[in-house]
């Protein structure tokens, strides 16, 4: 998978999924999230989005890429959604996707939504550095 993902050749990564599921291997988080990743490098958010749908479990790897596209997509709704299921999963995005997030946002005008943002993974047991607080600064100048 990982050999076709790099060549971007994703649509071959689609037809050993399905060969893999044909012949009863369980398909692991893993191997999703190798497709999910080359789909998002290749602007393809919505198929990856869908493909996360048929997962029967998630990383917080699954949500990173997510998030990171959709912010690369500066489509915001869509990246407070999957931050929101993230948390819901009890995961917590990285420090690198938090503080894109927060630049997106800030770039946007949405600052108040950068600081919620920071404070709810805060919350939920997130930590933050300075670059990430600084990004939020910088939103307020």
């Amino acid at each position: 998978m990982k050999g076709f993902c790099l060549t971007n050749r994703t649509g071959d990564g689609f037809k050993l999924l399905q060969v893999m599921k044909t012949h009863g291997v369980k398909v692991n988080v893993v191997v999703y999230n190798t497709l999910i990743h080359a789909l998002c490098k290749n602007r393809k958010v919505g198929r990856a989005r869908s493909l996360m749908n048929e997962m029967e479990e998630y990383s917080d790897v699954t949500f990173k890429i997510l998030i990171s596209a959709y912010c690369n997509d500066n489509n915001l709704v869509q990246a407070l959604v999957m931050m929101g299921k993230c948390f819901s999963y009890g995961f917590v995005p990285d420090v690198v996707t938090l503080t894109k997030l927060i630049e997106v946002l800030c770039n946007a005008g949405r600052i108040s939504e950068g600081v919620e943002v920071l404070e709810r993974a805060e919350g939920n047991g997130g930590t933050l550095d300075i670059v990430a607080y600084n990004t939020l600064l910088k939103g307020f100048c």
